[in-house]
């Protein structure tokens, strides 16, 4: 601690031991603060003699802006600190969400009329589930997710087998099912980059080029200027050709 920091402290405690007052029970006087609800010092008795939690003030006029309030129950439900049972708040089936101290795991079969069955020991295993009508007949996502948990699986398995025949099977299969993971990778950043050129299609290149160029547009005015221009491929033509798609 720095020497302002003890200075402080022993300014808070020397206000501390001015303050005080008379105990009504006993008639003594004593320091420190003080027990609004009896008016004797701040300090709680044992349990078994019945004490109650004590409202402390420094001051008795601190003592006066609580009068009222400290006997006032401040909501009319009691606080059950017994241990909620684990099941007490499931997640909805189908929602996919299994908070800790859910009875369902991992691996549990939220939705059966969306499930894939995989197998994951060897590459052949892994091949078999990738070519099954019901993994082909899911979205992109959706095969993402499965290719992604087979993944896990096989990593998971990877590390806790101990045979070296069921280890070099599942480092192959380990290797297979990584390189479709990078794939499906890129094929959702394609699919994105695709979505993403759909919804700009439409973007004008250089906005206001027209205006700028020839005034008030007109159908007949954008016609004339198009015919003259030679080179049909700069943003110039192309702002003609797309006011003539749009407006004509």
């Amino acid at each position: 601690m720095t020497q302002k920091d003890l200075l402080e402290a022993s300014d808070s405690l020397r206000q501390w031991f001015k303050r005080g007052g008379t105990d009504p029970e006993t008639g003594k006087k004593f320091k420190g603060w003080i027990n609004c609800k009896t008016g004797g010092p701040c300090g709680r008795k044992s349990k078994k003699s019945g004490g109650s939690y004590p409202a402390c003030r420094p001051t008795k006029a601190a003592c006066n802006k609580i009068k009222g309030k400290m006997y006032k129950k401040k909501s009319s439900k009691r606080v059950n600190w017994k241990k909620k049972s684990e099941n007490a708040e499931e997640p909805k089936r189908g929602t996919g969400k299994k908070p800790k101290g859910s009875s369902r795991r991992l691996y549990t079969d939220e939705n059966p009329k969306d499930t894939v069955s995989v197998k994951f020991s060897t590459v052949s295993d892994i091949r078999d589930t990738l070519n099954k009508s019901s993994f082909k007949s899911k979205s992109h996502a959706r095969q993402s997710q499965i290719i992604n948990l087979i993944h896990q699986r096989v990593r998971a398995a990877k590390g806790r087998v101990k045979d070296p025949k069921k280890k070099k099977s599942l480092s192959a299969a380990f290797k297979y099912i990584t390189n479709k993971k990078e794939a499906s990778k890129r094929k959702t950043k394609r699919m994105r980059e695709e979505d993403a050129e759909k919804k700009n299609i439409h973007k004008p290149v250089k906005p206001g080029i027209l205006k700028r160029r020839l005034g008030s547009l007109s159908c007949s005015k954008v016609r004339g200027a198009k015919s003259k221009l030679k080179n049909k491929g700069t943003h110039y033509a192309k702002a003609l050709q797309r006011y003539l798609n749009y407006h004509c």
